[in-house]
């Protein structure tokens, strides 16, 4: 078992929400006592053998005054003779601006296949309040790297989620630290999209309001008998 003590009463959703160990296994989590600080994590089957486990609470969780953690916090022990030194850090942007608590997922790269953003990755965090981000402990290879908002909380990347990833996977060495460079979110899909109102400001000049965001070099208008 594992023992987190809080600074504060935890939000204890959120918080159970925020946990993330690799590498994956059956696990449950309780909150002994009345305090809403202190969190106990058991694990439901035995550990592999020479392996690094990493724990991470991420940016999601949150006080009871919804108060979240400014960044991810995250601590490793082994079960053999040492613990994995790779790492991978990098940052997540939303139109120019930091994206605080992205989930940020790494998959192995020989393991991948068309569930993605579904399945369960080797290894979990979320950005903090600048956007940035980082795997501690990785054990080489390569792997695959996404980042979304998961705007409702259902723990795996939706359609109409924002998302990003690098151009290619990533090869990580031991002992190294890897950088993934700037990742900047964009959402996979607009829902809905319609043109809800148009409007005439003057003689030159046409308000048109879309239900949602679109790029004007995107769009193309034909009006009738009017040159634009």
């Amino acid at each position: 078992r594992v023992e987190v003590l809080c600074s504060e009463r935890m939000d204890r959703q959120r918080t159970v929400e925020a946990f993330f160990v690799a590498t994956e296994t059956p696990t449950e989590l309780k909150w002994p006592g009345f305090s809403g600080r202190q969190l106990v994590l058991e694990f439901k089957r035995p550990l592999q053998e020479d392996r690094t486990y990493v724990i991470t609470v991420g940016t999601g969780a949150r006080d009871l005054r919804n108060n979240p953690m400014t960044a991810s916090y995250t601590f490793a022990f082994g079960t053999g003779e040492k613990l994995n030194q790779s790492t991978v850090s990098g940052f997540v942007f939303k139109n120019h601006q930091p994206a605080k608590g992205a989930m940020i997922w790494a998959y192995d790269a020989d393991d991948i296949d068309d569930t993605v953003g579904h399945a369960l990755p080797a290894y979990r965090t979320q950005s903090g309040q600048d956007g940035g981000y980082q795997f501690l402990r990785l054990s080489a290879g390569g792997y695959r790297i996404i980042a979304f908002e998961d705007e409702n909380r259902n723990f795996k990347l939706d359609d109409q989620e924002y998302f990003a990833a690098p151009s290619v996977d990533l090869l990580v060495k031991e002992e190294e630290e890897t950088i993934t460079g700037d990742l900047a979110l964009y959402r996979m899909s607009t829902p809905d999209l319609r043109l809800v109102k148009v409007q005439s400001l003057d003689r030159n000049r046409l308000l048109m309001v879309f239900s949602a965001d679109v790029e004007a070099s995107d769009l193309e208008f034909r009006l009738s008998d009017l040159e634009i």
